[in-house]
């Protein structure tokens, strides 16, 4: 790293990271979201048109089925809400734990309540039919699902891990946030939901509004000003 003319990291905890591990500067962009083309894909029609025809609360987790995601824990949190709440959980993406993943929703009963659906090249109208996403991960660098997520606009509840989920949800202001791995704190935030209608539109919309530092075109331009600067010198 320290042979490197720049360094560039995507979420402000990693540039702190940097600095105290290692005494480096770094350049701080965010990874370029694209707002326009989200909201554009996530007009297209779901097949089998699942999600849609349920009515109780639709939960959704994107990404690589393995422990660093920590999908377990999900399940661990709705196994202890199933006789409380009705939901359906999809859990989209592939990967090593996917076959612990399901012999947990077997052995625990949860088959009726939980879908596991093999990666999506678009992801996004399951996305825009829930009404929860949820994070899981014990780590990240800056979870470009969680500003997918905000941008059509839905609640998120996220693992409060390094980096990136404390940052995009404002420390809890524009999201909902849990202890790593904790899943019974989880479960307590999951039932709270209905308590907290009000209060959680409000985190929708400060999330919404924090968008624009992630600006696709702002961002790229950022890219593009360092490697003019380095082509000068």
């Amino acid at each position: 790293m320290r042979l490197s003319s720049e360094i560039i990291v995507n979420s402000r905890e990693m540039k702190l990271d940097f600095k105290k591990d290692f005494n480096l500067q770094s350049n701080l962009i965010y990874n370029p979201l694209n707002k326009r083309e989200i909201t554009k894909k996530a007009q297209k029609k779901i097949k089998n048109g699942f999600l849609k025809k349920i009515k109780h609360l639709k939960i959704i987790n994107i990404g690589r089925l393995d422990l660093g995601k920590d999908q377990l824990t999900l399940l661990k949190a709705l196994n202890l809400i199933k006789n409380k709440i009705k939901f359906q959980l999809i859990l989209v993406g592939r990967g090593p734990e996917k076959r612990n993943l399901q012999n947990f929703i077997k052995n625990n009963k949860l088959n009726k309540n939980v879908k596991i659906v093999d990666y999506q090249k678009n992801p996004y109208p399951i996305l825009k039919s829930s009404d929860l996403f949820i994070l899981t991960s014990r780590y990240e660098g800056l979870p470009n699902v969680l500003l997918e997520a905000i941008t059509l606009k839905k609640l998120i509840i996220s693992s409060d891990c390094s980096t990136g989920p404390k940052e995009i949800l404002q420390n809890g202001k524009a999201g909902i946030l849990f202890k790593t791995g904790d899943y019974y704190e989880l479960y307590k935030k999951i039932l709270s939901l209905k308590q907290n209608k009000e209060e959680n539109k409000k985190k929708i919309l400060i999330a919404t509004k924090s968008l624009k530092k992630y600006d696709f075109n702002l961002n790229l331009n950022k890219y593009l000003k360092i490697l003019d600067n380095l082509e000068k010198n």
